[in-house]
């Protein structure tokens, strides 16, 4: 019991719990007092001590993420194996107590060595775990806000645009026949060729947008 009474009739609270600086305090006139202190001490550091208690590891998160979250996009299977891969890299660790310097010397690894990443793909995958986080958390499957999402990505300058050769289109049309499980794939690569809109852009459009040949974009 972290309240007590003191031989002097007086009160104190001592707090020892894990994630929670430690704090005791004496001197309170009745247990009252005692109890409201320790109450909103508890309250002040209550992420904190959350935190450091929820020992899900980060498989166990992106598992969590792919039940409630994941699984409704288009890519939902690729992304989990992406992440479950991220997951091994960074030995599973328990999701909460990954640190940002933790995170940034993986990216570092996986960016600099020998098969490394480019930062673009990195930064795919970096936005993917943070989505991981952001979404559970919005969802309140945990309280935390983790520092991979505070870590910036890599400035990455931009190439000069060019566009596809007939016979790179071709090519790209047979692979996604051959290759792709998911049938709108194929239909929002059409309307990415054949207007110029962005992958984002056509993978978004809604129903009432397409109507008899003809795609309305809207801006927002």
């Amino acid at each position: 019991m972290t309240v007590k009474q003191d031989h002097d009739g007086s009160w104190r609270v001592q707090v020892d719990r894990k994630g929670i600086p430690r704090t005791r305090r004496s001197g309170f006139e009745n247990r009252e007092a005692a109890e409201l202190f320790e109450r909103d001490y508890l309250a002040k550091y209550r992420t904190n001590y959350e935190q450091a208690m929820d020992e899900r590891s980060l498989k166990e998160l992106i598992e969590a993420w792919y039940i409630y979250h994941g699984i409704n996009l288009a890519d939902a299977e690729r992304r989990r194996r992406v992440l479950l891969q991220m997951a091994v890299d960074l030995k599973n660790p328990i999701a909460s107590q990954i640190t940002a310097e933790q995170f940034v010397m993986y990216r570092f690894h996986v960016t600099q060595n020998e098969g490394a990443v480019c930062l673009k793909t990195f930064n795919n995958r970096h936005g993917y775990l943070a989505a991981v986080f952001n979404r559970l958390k919005k969802l309140k499957v945990i309280t935390y806000q983790s520092p991979i999402c505070e870590v910036e990505f890599f400035k990455i300058q931009e190439r000069q645009l060019s566009y596809f050769s007939r016979s790179q289109i071709d090519e790209l049309l047979e692979t996604i026949k051959m290759y792709s499980t998911n049938l709108s794939t194929w239909w929002v690569t059409q309307i990415c060729l054949r207007t110029g809109a962005r992958w984002g852009e056509a993978e978004k459009l809604k129903r009432k947008q397409v109507h008899n040949g003809r795609i309305t974009f809207e801006l927002y």
